[in-house]
C-alpha cells in the first residue's frame, strides 16, 4: 500500500474547529460548578478527544505527505512548548497556597502526579477529589501525543487503515463496558485505555476520505450533544456506556460540519465562540481549581458558574497572550535554528520560522500549516 497520505490530509486555520471547542468547554464549566452535578456536562472532554484525534492525525498525516517520515523529536518539542508553560504555571499557583486552602490534602502529590500526566491512572486506582482531579483529561492525551506518531505509520501501511481504525474503536468501547461491569465508574472513567475511544474515532475521521454531510447534520449533531449531557448520568454505566459514544459521535458530525464549508461551519466560527476556543486549553486549566474552591466555600451553583468562568477566561486570556504565544514563538525560532543546523531546513524557511506567529491553539488547527513546515528538509 501506498503509505503516502491523500493531498486532503493538509489543513489549514479552520476557526469553526475552535468555536467546536467552544461548545466542549461550555460543558465541562456547566459540570464542574454543580450547576447540574449529575449531568453529562462532563462529556465535553469526548468532544475535545475526538478534535484531538482528528487534528494531531491530520497534522502527522501532512508531516508524512510532505517530509516522508514524522519528526518525533519536533512533535514532541511542539507538543511541550503547546502544555507545559501554562499548566506549570498553574500548578504553582495552586500547590503554593494549597495547604492553607486545603489542610491535610498532600497537594504536592497531586501536583506532582499532574505534571508527570499520570492522574488518570493514579485516580483510577485510588479516586481521591483534589483541585487537579481534571488533569486526568491531560494524562489522557499526553499518552495518545506519545503513542499515535509511533503507531500511525504502521497503521498507514495496513491494506485498510480506516477499518482499523473501527476495529480498535469497537474494540476500546467494548473494554470501556467490560471495565464498566468488573471494576466499576471510577477505575473506568479516568484511565487512557478506557477512554480512548473518542480519540480512535478523530483519528478514523482523519484517514477518511469524508465530504460535506448532509443538510442539518450540524443539527443532528447538537441534539446528540444534548441528548447525551441532559439526562443524569455521571456515576451511573450509561453515562459512559451510552452517553459517550452518542457524545462521541455528534462531536465527529460536527467536526465534519467545520471542516467543509456549511451553513453550520459558519456559526461555529462566530468570532467570539472561536476566541473562546482558542482560550479552551487555558481556562480548562484555570478554571477546575477555581470552582472546586468555591464549592467548599458554599458559593451558590450560579454564582460558581458565572464568576468562576469570568475568572478562568481572564487567567486563560492572560497566559495565551502573555506566556503562550510568546513561548511557542520563541521555542519554534529555536527549533529552526537547531533544524538548520542541523541540515534540515533551508536558511529562507528557518528566517521564516523565527518570526512565525504562534496562533495554535492546543489542538487546533489554527496556525497548523506553519506548525508542520517547522522542519522541513532541504531539497
Amino acid at each position: 500500500m501506498n503509505t503516502n497520505p491523500p493531498h486532503e490530509a493538509r489543513l489549514g486555520y479552520v476557526p469553526a474547529l475552535d468555536g467546536i471547542r467552544g461548545i466542549a468547554i461550555a460543558m465541562v464549566l456547566v459540570f464542574h460548578s454543580g450547576f447540574h452535578p449529575t449531568g453529562g456536562g462532563y462529556l465535553g472532554v469526548d468532544v475535545f478527544f475526538v478534535l484531538s484525534g482528528f487534528l494531531i492525525t491530520k497534522l502527522l498525516m501532512s508531516e508524512m505527505e510532505q517530509q516522508g517520515r514524522i519528526d518525533l523529536a519536533g512533535f514532541y518539542w511542539r507538543r511541550a512548548l503547546r502544555l507545559y508553560p501554562v499548566l506549570l504555571i498553574v500548578l504553582v499557583c495552586v500547590t503554593l497556597p494549597g495547604h492553607v486552602l486545603w489542610p491535610g490534602m498532600p497537594i504536592w502529590q497531586h501536583a506532582a502526579l499532574a505534571g508527570l500526566y499520570l492522574t488518570d491512572y493514579a485516580q483510577a486506582l485510588h479516586y481521591v477529589p483534589s483541585p487537579l482531579t481534571y488533569t486526568w483529561s491531560l494524562a489522557v492525551e499526553e499518552h495518545f501525543y506519545v503513542l499515535w506518531p509511533l503507531a500511525l505509520p504502521f497503521v498507514l501501511r495496513t491494506r485498510d487503515p480506516v477499518r482499523v481504525m473501527l476495529m480498535l474503536y469497537l474494540v476500546a468501547f467494548m473494554w470501556r463496558l467490560f471495565n464498566l461491569a468488573t471494576v466499576g465508574w471510577y477505575p473506568t472513567y479516568f484511565r487512557f485505555d478506557t477512554r480512548a475511544s473518542g480519540i480512535i474515532l478523530g483519528c478514523m475521521l482523519a484517514l477518511m476520505p469524508t465530504q460535506a454531510p448532509p443538510r442539518y447534520a450540524g443539527v443532528v449533531a447538537v441534539i446528540l450533544l444534548l441528548l447525551a449531557a441532559a439526562p443524569p448520568s455521571w456515576g451511573v454505566a450509561t453515562g459512559l456506556g451510552l452517553s459517550a459514544p452518542v457524545a462521541e459521535v455528534g462531536a465527529a458530525i460536527l467536526v465534519l460540519c467545520a471542516f467543509h464549508s456549511s451553513r453550520e461551519s459558519r456559526l461555529l466560527a462566530w468570532a467570539p465562540l472561536a476566541y473562546v476556543g482558542r482560550l479552551s486549553y487555558g481556562i480548562y486549566l484555570w478554571h477546575a481549581p477555581l470552582m472546586f474552591w468555591m464549592r467548599e466555600k458554599g458559593f451558590s451553583r450560579l454564582t460558581i458558574l458565572m464568576g468562576g468562568t469570568a475568572l478562568a477566561v481572564t487567567l486563560a486570556a492572560l497566559s495565551y497572550h502573555l506566556v503562550d504565544r510568546p513561548v511557542r514563538i520563541k521555542g519554534r525560532a529555536a527549533l529552526a535554528r537547531w533544524a538548520r543546523w542541523r541540515g534540515r531546513l533551508p536558511e529562507a524557511a528557518a528566517a521564516r520560522e523565527s518570526g512565525m506567529p504562534a496562533d495554535v491553539q492546543g489542538n487546533s488547527a489554527a496556525g497548523m500549516r506553519p506548525t508542520i513546515n517547522a522542519v522541513r528538509p532541504a531539497r
